[in-house]
């Protein structure tokens, strides 16, 4: 995972407005995650439409957080404190893993 990759996943998920296969697809190869069997199809997990799939994207050792005006936050309670609002949950748990991957000072 490179930091370009991440800096271009973080770019199309601040202009998405819906989740979609294609962002699902993008945020699979950059994490590196395995494809999940959908009705006899191989599939990136609904990273994108889902709030357990993108639960999955959370490093470990970070605690999320979802507030009121829809704005969620992924943090460590030390040094990796990233936020996101996006149209749905789903987007803002993803994009806000993005930027908490940015900001963790041990990238792959």
């Amino acid at each position: 995972m490179t930091t370009d990759a991440l800096r271009e996943l973080e770019e199309r998920l601040m202009r998405a407005t819906e989740g979609s296969r294609s962002l699902n697809h993008a945020i699979q190869m950059v994490v590196g995650s395995e494809p999940v069997m959908v009705y006899g199809e191989w599939m990136p997990p609904s990273y994108t439409t889902s709030i357990d799939a993108a639960l999955t994207l959370v490093p470990e050792g970070c605690q999320w957080a979802k507030f009121r005006d829809g704005q969620v936050l992924v943090s460590n309670g030390l040094m990796i404190d990233a936020k996101a609002t996006c149209a749905t949950v789903p987007l803002s748990l993803c994009l806000a893993n993005v930027r908490a991957r940015l900001s963790s000072p041990s990238k792959e």
